[in-house]
């Protein structure tokens, strides 16, 4: 059986938010699924394209082969 459209870069990105937030793959689904997780189609001001990915508070930018995260506040 032939994969899914996409298979390939939806498995990619959900192991990037993995990745980026120390989860399994398996953990990042469910937190998406139960709305932990937030994504957003952005662009970059070199006009890069990126999803950002907000959880518990962190957010990392993921861009094709590469994970960005956001500074961390003195506070946090």
């Amino acid at each position: 059986m032939a994969e899914p459209e996409m298979f390939t870069e939806i498995s990619a990105l959900l192991g990037a938010i993995g990745k980026a937030f120390e989860l399994t793959g398996d953990d990042a689904v469910k937190a998406i699924e139960a709305g932990h997780i937030t994504l957003t189609m952005k662009t970059d001001d070199s006009g890069q394209h990126f999803v950002e990915v907000d959880y518990q508070g962190m957010t990392a930018q993921i861009y094709h082969g590469a994970i960005r995260h956001a500074p961390i506040s003195a506070s946090g």
